[in-house]
Formats: C-alpha cells, sequence, structure tokens
C-alpha cells in the first residue's frame, strides 16, 4: 500500500500529459483519474490534514475543535494512516512528514512514541544524475573558477568561491535566469536547487525500495515536492539542464491537447514551468511503476497518487470566480487552485481509465483502508473515519490569512481570510462556486 502527496500537483494537467506521452497510459495503466476533484484547503497549511487524516480533518471541521491546537491536529493528521496500518499487522514507513511538529524541516520525534513506525526524511539526501553534457560543462566551468581562485588573493578567496558559486561566473550557477517561454540558463549547481532536492528522490525511488518476498504487508506514507518547486526543464526528456532551449520541439509538438482536442495555453513562464515539473513527476513514477513490474509487485500493489491542493495559474481561462468577488482575492479567484489531483490504483487493475465521480482529497485514507482495515476508527479522536461530510450540499475550502509561525502558539483555529464555497459535485459548473467573505 503505497501513498504519495505531490505537492501543488495540478489536476487538469494530467490529461494532457497522457496525450503528450503516450506511453505514460502504459505506466499509468491500472490507475484511475479523477478529475472532478476538490481539495479543502488553497495552500499545504489547510490542504494536507485532510489528506492525510480525513475528514475530521477539514479546516473547517479542525476549526470545530476549539481545545486543541492547530500543531497538535495537524501532527494527528499525520499519524492517522500509519498507526492504524501499523497497528493492523503492516511494517510502516513514513517519509518527509509535512510541516510534523509544524517545521519546515519535518521534525520526526513526533512519532518517536511508535517505534514500530519507520520514519525518514528524503528531501536533500540525494544528488542528481547529470547528463554528460552537462557534467563536461560542469566540470570545465569548475575547473577554470577554480584555477582564478587558487591564483587570487588569499583576502578575497571567500567572496570569490561564493560557496562553490563563485558568483555565477559564466551565467552558470545554482540560478536558473529564466529568458522566456521556451529558454533559460544556469542551474548547473543543481544539487543545491530546491526543485533538485525532490526530483532526486523521484530518480532514484527503484534504488531507495526495497521488496520483501516473505508475505509481509508494508505500507508506504510520503510526500514530495518536485511539483511545487518548479523551474525550467528542458523537453521533450522533461530533464534538468544548464542551457534550455525548447523551441523547436514546442515548434514541432504544435500545442498540447486532450484526447478529446481540448487545447491548453501555456502563455506565461510560470504556467509552463509548473507543466513542466509535473511532467517530469510523472516520467519518473512512470519509471519506478515499471521497476515494480519488473520485480512482480506492481499488481499486487495499491497506489495512491494524490497533491493537497493546486495552483493560481489562470491557464484555463474560463476557471475564474465570480461571485463574492472583490479586489482583495484577485489571487484567489482560479478554481485550478482548489482542485486536486488524485490518481487510484487498485489491487490487480490493468485498465487506465478515467472517472468523474465527485472526489476530494480528504478520500485518500477511505481508499487506502478500503478492503484491507474494517470500520477504521481516528485513533485520536475515537471517531469513526467516514466521509458524510462529502454528501454537505456546499462544500468550504479555506483561504488562510496566516502562516506557520503565527501557530506555534497554541492557536487553535485556523486564520482564514475567506472561504471559497464549492455547491454540488461538478466543479466545472463556475455557477456553483463563490467567495464567502469571512469578515
Amino acid at each position: 500500500m503505497v501513498v504519495i502527496m505531490l505537492d501543488r500537483a495540478i489536476n487538469d494537467f494530467f490529461p494532457y500529459m497522457m496525450e503528450e506521452k503516450p506511453e505514460l497510459k502504459e505506466q499509468f495503466s491500472g490507475f484511475t483519474y479523477y478529475p472532478n476533484t476538490i481539495s479543502y484547503g488553497d495552500s499545504t497549511l489547510t490542504g494536507f490534514p485532510g489528506l492525510y487524516g480525513g475528514y475530521e480533518y477539514t479546516p473547517e471541521e479542525m476549526n470545530r475543535r476549539s481545545d486543541v491546537s492547530i500543531e497538535k491536529k495537524q501532527d494527528e493528521a499525520l499519524k492517522v494512516m500509519p498507526l492504524i496500518f501499523s497497528r493492523n499487522g503492516y511494517k510502516t514507513t513514513v517519509c518527509d512528514p509535512v510541516y510534523a511538529g509544524m517545521q519546515w524541516y519535518p521534525n520526526l520525534a513526533i512519532y518517536d512514541e511508535y517505534p514500530e513506525i519507520s520514519k525518514y526524511v528524503t528531501k536533500g539526501r540525494f544528488t542528481i544524475s547529470y547528463n554528460d553534457n552537462d557534467r563536461e560543462r560542469l566540470l570545465n566551468r569548475n575547473m577554470f573558477a577554480y584555477s582564478l581562485f587558487r591564483i587570487s588573493p588569499v583576502l578575497i578567496h571567500i567572496s570569490f568561491y561564493n560557496k562553490g558559486e563563485y558568483n555565477h561566473s559564466s551565467r552558470l550557477s545554482s540560478v536558473q535566469v529564466i529568458n522566456d517561454l521556451y529558454t533559460a540558463s544556469g542551474g548547473s549547481d543543481h544539487k543545491n536547487t530546491q526543485f533538485a532536492q525532490s526530483y532526486s528522490v523521484l530518480e532514484k525511488l527503484p534504488t531507495i525500495t526495497k521488496i520483501y518476498d516473505d508475505g509481509t504487508n508494508n505500507f508506504l506514507l510520503m510526500s514530495n515536492d518536485t511539483t511545487h518547486d518548479v523551474i525550467m526543464l528542458q523537453e521533450p526528456e522533461y530533464t534538468l539542464s544548464d542551457f534550455v532551449d525548447n523551441r523547436a520541439y514546442e515548434n514541432e509538438l504544435n500545442g498540447r491537447r486532450t484526447a478529446n482536442g481540448k487545447e491548453i495555453a501555456l502563455t506565461t513562464p510560470l504556467q509552463i514551468t509548473h507543466y513542466q515539473c509535473n511532467m517530469a513527476t510523472m516520467i519518473k513514477l512512470g519509471e519506478w511503476f515499471d521497476y515494480l513490474r519488473q520485480n512482480g509487485v506492481y499488481d499486487n500493489t495499491r497506489i495512491i497518487i494524490v497533491s493537497d491542493h493546486g495552483r493560481f495559474l489562470d491557464h484555463l481561462n474560463s476557471q475564474i470566480i465570480t461571485e463574492g468577488y472583490n479586489d482583495s482575492l484577485s489571487e484567489f479567484n482560479d478554481v485550478m487552485c482548489y482542485k486536486a489531483l488524485l490518481l487510484f490504483k487498485d489491487f490487480d487493475s490493468s485498465e487506465f481509465k478515467t472517472d468523474d465521480s465527485f472526489m476530494t482529497n480528504a478520500d485518500t485514507p477511505l481508499l487506502s483502508f478500503n478492503g484491507l482495515i474494517d470500520s477504521p476508527v481516528n485513533p485520536f479522536t475515537n471517531n469513526p473515519i467516514n466521509d458524510e461530510i462529502k454528501n454537505s450540499p456546499e462544500h468550504h475550502i479555506a483561504i488562510a490569512s496566516i502562516w506557520l509561525d503565527g501557530y506555534k502558539n497554541g492557536r487553535t483555529d485556523y486564520g482564514v481570510k475567506a472561504w471559497v464555497g464549492m455547491k454540488g459535485k461538478d466543479t466545472t459548473d463556475l455557477s456553483s462556486w463563490r467567495f464567502i467573505n469571512n469578515n
């Protein structure tokens, strides 16, 4: 049983990626894609607890528990699935639990009282694999810069060395400069970028995966930020490069379309880099799925790929909320922010399909428990884990006005700037969306 949270993965990109890279359909065979899926938060802070802990951990429900701090409730959410699976005989592993201990760098100590749960921080643990051209350029640049460093006066060594970046000499550095929609330069020290620290984990998944043949049941819960910390990548491979030039490929591609011909316009660097990093993620996951197939465990592994929220990208011009809108909400009127990616592969499923059923990312625990854990109960509240809230006539999504440090003082409710209401069960019906002022 595997659950992977992809931070900020964009729901609506997925069908375009499947058409651009048809091989992904084979690699993702057995998965069901749910395009009609929402999150209950506009950001990780409000979007991840429901994903990890279920409907008791949506912002609205968490605010109702006014006797418990947000920090404690979020840490509870991070432990719900691991504890339930562990107590039902599963060997359980957690990687990169989001904001554990209300810290940017996850505080794994929240699991210390459960020694049976293995826990790791994988982000930043691995280095990226360079292609030969990038490796040669990087070595040549570093050798030249180091030579200048050695003959320079000792007094300026620290400033000249610049932690190995040599003050971005020759525009080759860990900082990428995006020139336009299709070209970029820099980023040679990829191992130091936020993107590469996450991407390298996906790249190393076959290496760090241990397969048991002793009949052990296993549960893996991990998060990854490759879809969040976006940079421009070299197409069509969607890989890191010091010199990105996608003009020829984009011209040949002549637009991106779904199977039914719907076209997406990627007209800003923010849009195209998000698409590219989502694609890079799916390519690496597809390679890992191939590894699982080669080792005979793909069919007997249930896999859930899910995001905590989307992003304000305005990449589909019709996806704009108008009811209740005012200028203070100008960064929040794109429906794409409140949609979550959800992919589900059950045991022995073989067909890739799309299901338009209404879903939320808070369905994740129940999807993982289904048929494996009978009548699951929240170990912290002793309440049954169910999806009754999913039948609400209107779903309320939080736009938070306070960030991480604001919850370290024992605050028990989210500081919500406004709520986004979504009536019914059709995310494509823009008339069902509205802003609800929280003042």
